[in-house]
């Protein structure tokens, strides 16, 4: 989803605003799907160019710190990712290598093939609809550690009772 917000905000510039957007994800299971539409006013390659320079996307991809492409041939590449994720305070380490397949100004698919996600599936198209460009994003994600946070908040809740402790016994014995 991200990749999305990336490419509409680079390609705005050369293009008017997108035309229409469309954002939805949803929990299946363990599993969160994404899927995302933009109508863009927008040179196919352009748009092909910033989908696929994957070594510029933690350069603009929040909380990502890295994106490197490790190998490539003719249209595949393994590109390995890192970064974080989290929801308020609590953050976790993630790490993905993906499997990426290229049809040229037409669609990347991408898969995990390492790190902490148990699946990682994503198809990104571009398709030319009149003088628009339509650029989709449909992903399944389900991620390795499985992030509860009401857990999260109970062992947040216990260190602050032991910082709590810990400083009320400094007090009493200074």
């Amino acid at each position: 989803m991200r990749l999305f917000a990336l490419l509409v905000v680079l390609l705005a510039p050369t293009a008017s605003a997108a035309q229409q957007i469309s954002v939805a994800a949803q929990r299946d299971g363990d599993a969160v799907l994404v899927q995302a539409t933009a109508q863009l006013k927008a040179d196919p390659r352009l748009a092909w160019e910033v989908l696929t320079r994957y070594e510029d996307y933690a350069r603009f991809v929040p909380d990502m710190t890295s994106s490197v492409v490790v190998a490539r041939a003719s249209n595949s590449a393994i590109v390995v990712q890192k970064g974080s994720a989290g929801f308020f305070l609590f953050h976790f380490p993630m790490e993905v290598r993906l499997a990426v397949t290229e049809e040229p100004y037409q669609r990347v698919t991408a898969r995990a093939v390492g790190g902490n996600f148990k699946e990682m599936n994503g198809l990104y198209q571009l398709e030319r609809q009149g003088d628009l460009l339509l650029f989709s994003i449909q992903a399944q994600l389900v991620l390795e550690v499985r992030f509860d946070l009401a857990q999260c908040l109970v062992l947040f809740l216990q260190l602050l009772f032991q910082l709590c402790k810990t400083q009320s016994l400094l007090l009493t014995c200074f």
